[in-house]
């Protein structure tokens, strides 16, 4: 009866050990995910890989701290900064450095959410990010995306237009122009250099590469 116990015992020990070592493996493989508040909005920031969170923490909160409250134009100097001069594009370069010290510290696959618009890093576990558009009001999907080392910029709600680019502040700076020129110019320009969807006024239009997308 003692030995029964005994080895009922050290079958419950390994048990216990073999259950320690799966939570802390799942801990282990969790990835990082913090919120931070910036003008009113919100980015929630995800990172695959293991990382200094103290650290990223802190830089982060340096970088917020650096465009809170402030009011920044776009600054390029081309076609797109007129019809831009009075939108805020605080956040959108607050992102932009962000994404900047990722490249520096060596961190690739990570997804950053603000206020709706996404810029994601190379692929997690071999599968791409996937971004969906939706109408904000009944939060209709209208079309799901691969992404992987690009932004998805979205402006408008039930009428909106999302622009798949490279780089997230001119993405949200065509977004915006786009926005507010007609359908009609839309389809005319036809040279986005990035990926459009644009469905406004009941008019649908994608550009040729998003169809594949």
């Amino acid at each position: 009866m003692k030995l029964l116990i005994e080895k009922r015992n050290y079958i419950l020990l390994i048990l216990i050990i073999i259950l320690i070592f799966w939570i802390f493996s799942i801990k282990k493989n969790q990835p990082f995910i913090k919120s931070f508040d910036l003008n009113d909005k919100e980015i929630t920031i995800i990172i695959y890989e293991k990382i200094d969170e103290d650290k990223i923490i802190k830089e982060i909160k340096s970088i917020c701290t650096k465009y809170e409250d402030k009011t920044i134009s776009y600054k390029k100097d081309n076609e797109l900064s007129e019809i831009n001069k009075e939108i805020n594009f605080s956040n959108s370069y607050a992102v932009l450095d962000i994404i900047k010290y990722f490249k520096i510290i060596g961190i690739n696959k990570y997804s950053i959410n603000e206020n709706g618009n996404i810029s994601v890093g190379k692929r997690y576990r071999d599968k791409k990010y996937i971004g969906g558009i939706l109408k904000k009001s009944n939060y209709t999907l209208l079309k799901t995306l691969n992404l992987e080392n690009e932004s998805m910029i979205t402006v408008g709600e039930d009428d909106l237009v999302t622009v798949i680019c490279k780089d997230n502040v001119d993405g949200y700076a065509l977004a915006n122009y786009l926005y507010n020129i007609d359908f009609q110019k839309v389809k005319e320009e036809n040279n986005f250099r990035c990926l459009v969807y644009y469905n406004k006024d009941g008019n649908v239009y994608e550009s040729k590469e998003l169809k594949n997308k």
